[in-house]
């Protein structure tokens, strides 16, 4: 068994390089200048969304400059300003021995330093926790975290920095500006779908108050998030005070955990064999922005959209902070593991899983065994479940919500199996390149550790490709760790392969690419005109008060919900939280356009309407059946992605009868009931 290379010295001292420091925080802070100065440019964006409707919605005509140029640089210097109190930080901490570590303990130390101080603003200084006032408050505190830095190098206090930065920043900056540009009707215009509101709504509840959960008397929303499903909603949170509650906003924060990923797989890459070279970093970043296109347009529930908030987001958080466990655990570094492991743990309850299946991966595969990392791995493991088991009582002492229960029945799937599906392998293969994922394949070609992250990414295969009920972005995972085993084995480094590895890598991109080019491109809006024709007679939406989402139940009689079997082919469907997300909250209620009310049931309806339904103490009321007809029958594009992705969508949902023949399904528990009568 091939055994992995010791890591390499950490020669180089940030405490000569002075300059170099200088050079950093000028950098990162003009990086940073365009969203501190116009933070409101990604609500201008947003504003622009009827464009969404035009013939062409990706070229914008004379407002290029705007959506092509200054949106996405405004987006990307966001994600320059929230990383660089992190930066200072991890680097002071000795976490910069190259940039791949750097980006991603920046990226751990952010989430906290970050977060803390946005909750600190939102209990104590209210007034500088939104736009551009929260903004500079993270700024100041970026500008206090450098300059101890500075004057920690001033006096020789020896820190370890990377040999070489420029070969592998340019891609981490050009890369996914390119993506914020092209993909900016995505980002901006689209309306939100059910998962994306989900994620919206938690994101805004962290505005009012500490923590994302919803108290009882919110409704069904209060399932989500939960203790372990969490992390995404507080760097969105981030993102919606600086730039304000909108689409574009919720989304933005996918670019900051790409460069997080990028960042854990180059430190493997660095833990192997020193930097990434620059062609290596260009087709890191090519992969990434392919997993994103397909994130971005086919892994959803929806069947008109995907939706970059949820589930891209939290996925990619999820990866980035398992990979930074494996870094931190392979170096030895304890309190590093420690805090990797409970990011894990809080950003989905999968995180438990695959860093269980590390465990047992790398005490099977890796030599010599990094035995104190794996120790500390696994204690602040128990740490997490056991703390799991307190929080609740804790948060009720403090008077805060209890966490939601989303995801507790995720053992139930497993009442139904299939083994035949066997496209389901290109749900792993295709979205990063097919090539990484191909060379598991080259087994002796593998370290000890590409080795045990190949069973890693096996293992949690395997877990849901059996599974009946699945969706693309239970995959996620093994879509990213072939691509840290790949590029940690040195297959495009060595210099009798380097070449032909490269082309190969190139070539996998293109092909994946025409895989998964999106079968539609049209950003849906449709739930927005909707909104604009529901008047909500709701009060505390703005400061996301329980009976305002609570009200949303009523919207479920309006539209049937997404999983019904007569969505999309004989009906417009979804998550009624999209329709109370874009109602008209102020103004005539008897405009013209009104045609549904929503309204506390002991209000007196406007004259010329029908009652349509109560629940929960809110009525529901329509004046035009025949304009309601229209919006429950207007045509839109379905599936949106692309066809290599397509699952049948009695296949999303568990219990859901399938629509199409397929692989067979065994349901365990019929089984179980016939062998008792038996």
């Amino acid at each position: 068994m091939a055994s992995s290379p010791p890591p390499p010295a950490d020669a180089t001292e940030l405490q000569g390089g002075r300059p170099s420091l200088r050079v950093a925080a000028l950098t990162l802070a003009a990086l940073s200048a365009p969203a501190l100065l116009d933070p409101g440019a990604i609500e201008r964006a947003g504003a622009h969304w009827r464009l969404a409707e035009a013939a062409q919605p990706y070229w914008p005509g004379a407002l290029a400059l705007e959506l092509w140029l200054w949106a996405p640089l405004v987006a990307l210097s966001a994600c320059v300003l929230f990383l660089a109190p992190g930066l200072a930080l991890s680097a002071a901490c000795g976490a910069a021995s190259g940039l791949g570590r750097w980006l991603m303990c920046a990226l751990a130390a952010s989430l906290v330093s970050v977060s803390a101080l946005a909750g600190a603003l939102g209990v104590w200084a209210p007034e500088l926790g939104r736009g551009a006032p929260f903004g500079w408050c993270v700024a100041s505190f970026a500008a206090l975290a450098w300059t101890g830095l500075l004057v920690r190098a001033a006096r020789a206090a020896p820190l370890p920095g990377p040999t070489t930065l420029a070969p592998q920043v340019a891609p981490a900056l050009v890369v996914p500006f390119a993506l914020f540009a092209l993909l900016g009707p995505k980002f901006h215009w689209e309306s939100f779908n059910g998962d994306g509101v989900h994620a919206f709504e938690s994101i805004r509840l962290l505005l009012v108050q500490p923590v994302p959960f919803w108290p009882e008397a919110a409704g069904d929303i209060r399932g989500f998030p939960g203790l372990t499903s969490m992390l995404f909603a507080f760097p969105g949170a981030w993102f919606v005070r600086l730039f304000g509650e909108n689409e574009g906003a919720a989304r933005v924060s996918v670019a900051l955990y790409l460069a997080g990923v990028f960042g854990a797989v180059a430190a493997l890459v660095e833990h192997a064999r020193g930097a990434l070279r620059a062609s290596e970093a260009w087709l890191i970043w090519g992969a990434l922005a392919l997993y994103l296109l397909v994130m971005a347009f086919s892994a959803s529930y929806d069947p008109y959209s995907a939706d970059i908030a949820l589930p891209a987001t939290q996925d990619t958080l999820l990866v980035a902070c398992v990979l930074g466990a494996i870094v931190a655990s392979l170096r030895g570094e304890r309190a590093w593991t420690a805090l990797f492991t409970l990011l894990s743990y809080v950003s989905l309850p999968s995180g438990l899983m695959l860093l269980g299946l590390w465990l047992v991966a790398a005490w099977l595969c890796v030599r010599p065994r990094p035995t104190a990392g794996l120790a500390a791995l696994a204690l602040a493991l128990v740490a997490c479940v056991a703390a799991t088991r307190v929080a609740p009582t804790l948060l009720d002492a403090l008077g805060l919500p209890r966490p939601g229960g989303e995801y507790e029945s995720l053992l139930s799937r497993f009442a139904y199996l299939q083994i035949a599906d066997v496209r389901r392998t290109l749900f792993a293969l295709a979205p990063c390149g097919l090539v990484p994922g191909l060379a598991l394949l080259a087994w002796r070609r593998f370290d000890g550790v590409s080795r045990a992250l190949a069973l890693m990414a096996l293992g949690y295969f395997a877990f849901f490709y059996i599974q009946a009920y699945v969706s693309l972005h239970h995959f996620v995972p093994a879509m990213l760790l072939p691509l840290a085993a790949f590029w940690r084995s040195g297959f495009a480094a060595a210099p009798s392969s380097a070449r032909a590895a490269r082309a190969a890598v190139g070539a996998g991109l293109a092909l994946a690419l025409w895989l998964s080019w999106p079968a539609s491109w049209t950003p849906l809006v449709h739930a927005r005109r909707v909104g604009e024709r529901l008047q909500a007679q709701v009060e505390g939406y703005e400061h996301s008060a329980p009976a305002s989402l609570a009200a949303a139940s009523a919207l479920r009689h309006l539209f049937p919900p997404g999983l019904a079997p007569q969505v999309p082919g004989e009906s417009y469907g979804g998550s009624p939280y999209i329709w109370n997300r874009y109602a008209r909250r102020a103004g005539d209620e008897h405009a013209p356009t009104t045609n549904y009310w929503l309204a506390p049931e002991q209000l007196e309806p406007p004259s010329g309407v029908e009652h349509v339904a109560s629940e929960n103490g809110f009525a529901l009321y329509v004046r035009d059946r025949e304009a309601w007809s229209a919006d429950a029958h207007k045509p839109l594009p379905h599936p949106p992605g692309a066809a290599l992705y397509t699952i049948d969508r009695g296949r999303l949902f568990l219990g859901a009868k399938p629509r199409s023949e397929g692989p067979t399904i065994y349901d365990l528990r019929a089984l179980r009931r016939r062998w008792t009568r038996g």
